[in-house]
């Protein structure tokens, strides 16, 4: 038998983590879902705990200071 709840969570954690959905649209599209009736707190739990906040790595900083040479 179809589920509907478990559609919507399926379709939404693969869409974050396929990148298609980001974590911003995940989290209005899941509020919109409770609202509605159709996904519970819980269901929010599971969903953002299936979708992690990514961290970008942390760019080098150029600075003025010199490198200090490598030996060869």
């Amino acid at each position: 038998m179809f589920n509907l709840k478990e559609w919507l969570k399926e379709g939404i954690i693969g869409g974050y983590k396929s990148g298609e959905f980001s974590r911003p649209g995940i989290i209005t599209m899941t509020a919109n879902y409770i609202a509605r009736g159709m996904l519970t707190e819980a269901d929010a739990a599971e969903i953002d705990a299936a979708c992690p906040v990514l961290v970008a790595p942390e760019e080098p900083t150029i600075t003025d200071e010199p490198v200090e040479d490598i030996p060869v």
